[in-house]
């Protein structure tokens, strides 16, 4: 059971369930449960419940500074004060983060700011879209993956069983392959992605994920964790592959979503960009259909 405010609890397994009735219909990343318990690397991620709203103490993903956050539509004015108070009280961020565009549209105060946060919004895909790749917009993946596999005729997409240790091993053996020819990545940011890949691994009979592989010679050169979620959608987890192979990510984007789409999921959240150039050049290529935006909430100066 999740306290009430200012009484927290950490992130358990046990709270997937509990968290279910607090969500909003959209699926917001950051109050997604596998998220929460996977990237809580020193259990530091804490949950409430203030006003029928969910709390969250996160971590923020850049700095690992402790922030709070909120998602519901009851009271929000008076939430986000009393989450702003206990915050300075604190001496953590007095800035909330992550709040979701259903519930930042609620907070009307002339004592309030409520500003776009939008490095955070979620980048929302058709599956249908990727999958086909059609039209002069896709023309570059088409040609990339189809490079792929003119190059790599022996290369096979499959959906693996995420729960067979054997099969997990190769995917932390593709994600070292992926750090150690990838310019660029701080060792630092690379343990912590590891970490937390290897925790999600750890108790993947718990998740409702999908282990999207392709294998050359018994070698997996690239794999994709998704999640299905209700009302048609999938969220992205984990995307890694030996860069080496030319196409190998356009490849496996898009016989993926292939997949998804077969089996009745319409939309694919890729997560946000973090304001990072490069993730956010390659996340508009692949054109979103939306996004779900998020917002931050302070007190006026």
């Amino acid at each position: 059971m999740i306290p009430s405010f200012p009484a927290f609890k950490k992130v358990e397994k046990l709270d997937r369930t509990t968290l279910s009735a607090f969500l909003p219909a959209q699926p917001y990343s950051d109050y997604n449960f596998t998220n929460l318990w996977c990237w809580d690397l020193q259990q530091q991620r804490k949950l409430s419940v203030c006003n029928g709203n969910l709390v969250v103490l996160f971590t923020d993903y850049t700095t690992n500074k402790k922030c709070l956050s909120f998602c519901g539509t009851k009271k929000p004015v008076s939430t986000a004060k009393a989450l702003i108070a206990y915050a300075e009280k604190e001496g953590i961020d007095q800035v909330l983060k992550y709040v979701p565009g259903v519930t930042a549209a609620r907070i009307q105060s002339s004592k309030l700011t409520v500003a776009r946060d939008k490095e955070n919004d979620d980048y929302i895909f058709s599956t249908q879209q990727i999958a086909q790749a059609r039209g002069s917009r896709f023309k570059k993946k088409r040609q990339l993956a189809n490079r792929f596999i003119k190059e790599n005729p022996e290369a096979i997409f499959t959906i693996a069983d995420h729960t067979d240790r054997s099969i997990q091993q190769h995917v932390l053996h593709t994600m070292e392959r992926w750090y150690n020819k990838k310019k660029g990545i701080p060792k630092e940011s690379y343990q912590r992605e590891l970490q937390a890949l290897t925790r999600l691994l750890h108790d993947a009979n718990t998740h409702n994920i999908i282990l999207s592989t392709i294998y050359l010679n018994d070698q997996m050169l690239a794999f994709s964790i998704d999640e299905k979620l209700p009302k048609k959608f999938a969220l992205s987890h984990f995307l890694k592959a030996d860069i080496s192979y030319v196409g190998v990510y356009e490849y496996l984007n898009q016989m993926t979503a292939a997949y998804l789409h077969t089996n009745h999921i319409t939309y694919w959240n890729w997560e946000q960009d973090l304001n990072i150039e490069g993730l956010r050049t390659l996340k508009l290529s692949y054109r979103p259909v939306r996004f779900l935006q998020k917002f931050r909430v302070s007190l006026v100066l």
